[in-house]
């Protein structure tokens, strides 16, 4: 039926426009009057029903289809119908700021992508590389892109930045492990299911062990007021918000201070440091 009446409809093309250069097809024919004075509606022509009247339809390239076209259109219509089903909803704990800049998504490298996937292994053993295909229904898959954030809200309203002063934090690691660290990156995930929160990564700080003679007294007195001599490690890894124990204040030092040759950095939890006004 569609095969005679597109080639009726084809010739009498031929009859109002003998000259025409441009293949004439029934999308072409919507925005000819005379064509469609002629024909009427062109439901009759339509390659598959509801066309016209379903615009994502109309997307579907179907020129080089042949045989059970409406079959295999409403197949590709119902996939699509599935994947915005279970496409996985923006989850609730970032701001409409952050909902906003989810458009300046960013891709991770072949070196950052395995260092989050392992973390997040961690967590949920069964979470999938997006690379290792096919995925089961219903499996959970780590897409290689992020949205990156200037800050999160931590606790009591408390603002966690990659910017100083509140970029330092204490975390803690193990049983009863703690550590300073300051934020490299802070990172968000589409998919709640996945991670639900922010995921920062902190480069790690060490206590600063090689120091020149005559200084035991000022270590002694940082020692008494909970203050830390430390200094950059070559090491970075992710931390969720759990882990978080505070935000840590912080001085950086020049070389040569307090005896050591490089620079450094002096730093105490906010919550047990008192007097830092010594350092301003």
């Amino acid at each position: 039926m569609f095969s005679q009446s597109y080639a009726n409809y084809q010739n009498s093309s031929n009859i109002l426009f003998p000259n025409i250069r441009i293949m004439p097809n029934h999308h072409y024919s919507m925005h000819i009057p005379q064509q469609l004075m002629r024909w009427g509606p062109l439901n009759g022509i339509s390659e598959y029903g509801g066309e016209r009247l379903v615009g994502l339809l109309q997307k579907f390239k179907s020129n080089s289809l042949s045989g059970s076209i409406e079959e295999t259109i409403m197949k590709k219509f119902g996939q699509l119908q599935k994947l915005q089903h279970i496409k996985p909803k923006i989850p609730a704990f970032w701001s409409r700021s952050s909902i906003a800049s989810l458009k300046n998504r960013k891709e991770l490298d072949k070196a950052s992508y395995p260092q989050l996937l392992h973390h997040l292994q961690e967590e949920n053993p069964e979470l999938r590389h997006y690379d290792d295909l096919p995925h089961p229904q219903d499996s959970r898959v780590l897409q290689n892109y992020v949205v990156e954030h200037l800050y999160f809200l931590w606790r009591f309203g408390l603002k966690i930045s990659k910017n100083s002063p509140n970029n330092l934090v204490y975390v803690k690691k193990g049983y009863s492990n703690i550590e300073f660290g300051k934020i490299a990156h802070i990172i968000g995930l589409r998919d709640d299911k996945v991670h639900e929160g922010p995921l920062i990564m902190v480069q790690w700080l060490e206590s600063v062990k090689e120091q020149e003679e005559g200084f035991e007294e000022v270590e002694l007195f940082l020692v008494e007021w909970n203050i830390k001599h430390l200094r950059l490690k070559h090491h970075h890894s992710y931390v969720s918000i759990s882990e978080i124990l505070g935000l840590g204040a912080y001085l950086n030092l020049p070389a040569w201070s307090l005896g050591y040759k490089d620079v450094s950095i002096i730093a105490c939890p906010i919550n047990k440091c008192v007097g830092l006004e010594q350092f301003n």
